[in-house]
Order: structure tokens, then sequence, then C-alpha cells
């Protein structure tokens, strides 16, 4: 049950009835399990926390100011449970990241290390989501670090909730991709005959100067217009069905004017993704489709798969994924198939499947398990875009070769409050 504080008693002494109608919520997950995967390394036993659902714990506030009209507010940080620290990310081995780097995505990701280490990365105090906003029956406006279009539409016809190894988002990510963004606002409609529609803008980096600065690299900068996006969805649901169209346009985190090619400027990532699902009621299907692509200002030419060249197009993905769920009784059994398809002339393409099952001890508290593989193609790699077996929180066992299939177990029990 969620524990709600009521404005207290005594803060009606203090100001005189200034909260009579706010109140906060308190909420949370709680994540832990078991982890044996084999990327290449050798297989690995380890305890991982968040595999099924993000570890978090959250505060939402609202109030209501008249006219149907209300304020309100959403802190959600994130938890390592296996050690304790306030993460993005639980412990991992190996360098991976998870999802690709886009727009606001680069707050608690992992750092690496040398292969093999356990290593967790800290992040800020409500880095999962930290945002504020007005609602009423025009729809709402929310400003902060929140979810982005694509990942709200993938996630919701997800079978694995976004979670476990062989989430839709670990064959979607990447060219534009993000789960989140910062420094962004967001206008929401309210739904309209099952349909909703929305609108964003994410002042990106915020260097708050208009020169370049230092990058993330020796010889990197970065300017002011770093990670800025412009990002839109439309949703429909309307009984068992479902359907979602998201597009972001974003601008990369920083270039290099000395490398190969002669950068000039800020990548620019272009992406589309729709996913629809329909409940049969004895069984639910999903499916996804993602179309994303980088294009490197003063960038080398690219050659693509069909043998054409691209001036300064360096990612040119296409994937998708099918789903489905079967319920039976307190039994949920969940898989998924996702294929990605690298346009470039190294194919660095990969199929994965996962099947898995949760079982209800109650209506707040789940066990779960998955097994995941995947099938990468010679030129699959971490560094170069291969699969890799990732959880919800994003960490992933690197890969040791070129070509190489990793695969994992995952085993664990989820409780929310």
């Amino acid at each position: 049950m969620q524990k709600k504080l009521i404005a207290l008693a005594v803060a009606g002494l203090v100001s005189g009835g200034a909260f009579a109608q706010s109140n906060v919520t308190i909420y949370g997950i709680v994540d832990v399990g078991i982890e044996s995967g084999n990327s290449g390394f050798g297989t690995k036993t380890r305890i991982q926390s968040g595999q099924s659902a993000g570890n978090r714990l959250g505060f939402r506030g609202e109030e209501a100011i008249g006219n149907g009209n209300s304020v309100f507010f959403t802190l959600e940080q994130g938890f390592a449970l296996d050690n304790g620290q306030m993460t993005n990310n639980s412990s991992h081995m190996g360098t991976g990241s998870g999802y690709a780097t886009g727009a606001g995505t680069s707050i608690g990701v992992n750092t690496g290390s040398a292969a093999g280490v356990q290593q967790t990365t800290g992040a800020g105090l409500f880095q999962r989501q930290s945002l504020a906003g007005i609602k009423g029956s025009w729809g709402s406006l929310t400003v902060g670090r929140q979810y982005a279009p694509e990942f709200l539409v993938t996630a919701a016809v997800d079978p694995f909730a976004a979670g476990l190894g062989g989430n839709n988002g670990v064959v979607l990510g990447g060219a534009g991709f993000a789960q989140r963004l910062d420094n962004a606002a967001m206008y929401m409609s309210p739904t309209m005959s099952g349909f909703t529609f929305g609108i964003g803008y994410s002042t990106g980096s915020e260097n708050n100067t208009n020169a370049d600065t230092a990058g993330t690299g020796p010889t990197s900068v970065t300017n002011d217009s770093a990670n800025k996006a412009t990002v839109a969805m439309l949703t429909y649901a309307n009984g068992p069905a479902y359907f979602g169209l998201a597009h972001h346009n974003t601008n990369g985190a920083a270039y290099d004017p000395t490398a190969t090619g002669n950068q000039t400027g800020l990548a620019k990532n272009k992406s589309w993704l729709g996913a629809a699902s329909w409940n049969f009621g004895s069984f639910k299907l999903s499916g996804t489709y993602f179309r994303g692509d980088t294009n490197q200002p003063g960038g080398a030419n690219v050659v693509l798969a069909t043998n054409l060249l691209s001036v300064g197009k360096t990612a040119d993905v296409r994937a998708y994924t099918l789903g489905v769920q079967v319920p039976m009784g307190a039994w949920t059994i969940n898989a998924v198939y996702g294929n990605r398809d690298d346009k470039t002339i190294n194919e660095k393409d990969f199929t994965t499947f996962s099947i898995g099952g949760e079982y209800a001890l109650s209506k707040r508290t789940a066990l779960y398990g998955a097994y995941t593989k995947f099938n990468n193609k010679p030129g699959s790699a971490l560094a170069a875009g291969g699969g890799v077996i990732n959880t919800a929180l994003n960490t992933g066992l690197q890969l040791q070769n070129q070509g190489y299939d990793p695969n994992a177990l995952q085993l664990g029990m989820r409780h929310s409050f």
C-alpha cells in the first residue's frame, strides 16, 4: 500500500492552512536477484539489483489550486541494493553502459573499469526523475528531468516492462533514442477519443556560454547546443488496442575538430519509433519498429551496405521487436524476439531472444526469471554497437570478442510499495 503523508497537523500551526489540500506520496521498488551470464570472459555469477525494474525511492506531491487545475512534482532516486549506493546503475562486470548515449542519458552511466572488475558509479540525488508541473482539463506541462517519448512508447508495449536482458531497449537504442531528457519542458494533451499527443524541448547541456568549452576528450569540444532535443509523440489506447509513434531530434554531446574527417560541429541524431499491442485476453501480442541515423557535420564518408556513400553519416539503424505475454493465473509468461540491422558496411547486426516468467506472490511482490541469448554478426562488438545483455538499470557484460554471442540467466524478486 502506498503511504500518504497528509499535511501534518503541526503544519497548520506554522502556516494556518497553506498546506490544507496538499499531500505527498512515498513510493518505490525494491528489486534484487542473481545473474549468471557469459559474454566471452567465462561465466560470471553476480548479485544484481534492479534487474526487472530499476530500484527507486520516489516522492509525488500535488495540490489543487482551483478551476480544476493542480500543481505537482515528482522526485525519484535510484539506488543499488547490492551495495547501498545511490545510483542509476547496479554493480556490473566490465564497461557496458546499456542504452546508447542520447540527449540527457549521460547522468549515471557506467564510466568503465578493467574488464571483469565489479564497479558501480554514483549519480545525482534524484537522477531517475526530477520534475514539477501544472495540469488541468487542458492537459499538463512538466519541466525538469523526465522520460523521453520514445522510451514511453516502447515501454508501454514491452512484455518485460523495460527490464531484464531481453527488454526492447537493448535492440532499439542508439541514434537518437534516449530514456530521459535533462532540462526538458513537455506538454501532454488530455486524452481525446483514446488519442493523446505530446511535444517537448530540451535545452541540453546548458553550458551557459556561447563559446565552445572543453569536451569529454583531450581534443573534443562542447558548445551551447550540445544535447539539445526536440521530441514529439502520439498514442492511441482504447480497449485491447494500443498504438504509439514517437520522434526524437537530438544533438550530440561533443565533437573533435582535429579528428579524421575534419568534424565541424555536433552530430545530429534523428529517429522514429512505432509501437503497437493488442490484448486478446488469453494472450497479448506486441511489436516495435525503430529507425535512426546520425550525421556528423564535416565527417568522413561512410560506406553503406548498399555500396552507396553517405557524407558524414556515422550511424544508420533499423530495428524491430516482437513480443508476447501469456497470463496464467498467478503466472505470466513473457517472450521477446529482437532484430537490429546496421546499414553501414560494418554490418554490426544482431538478433536476440528472451523468454521468462513471473509469479505474483501478492499484489505487490513477484518472483521472476528470464533467459536471454544474443546472436551477433562478426562486425558486432560492444564499442561498435553489438548486442550485449542488459538489465533495467542499463548494466551490461562487456563483449570479449567481435561476434561473440552472450547469454544470461536472471532470477530475482521485486517488491513495490
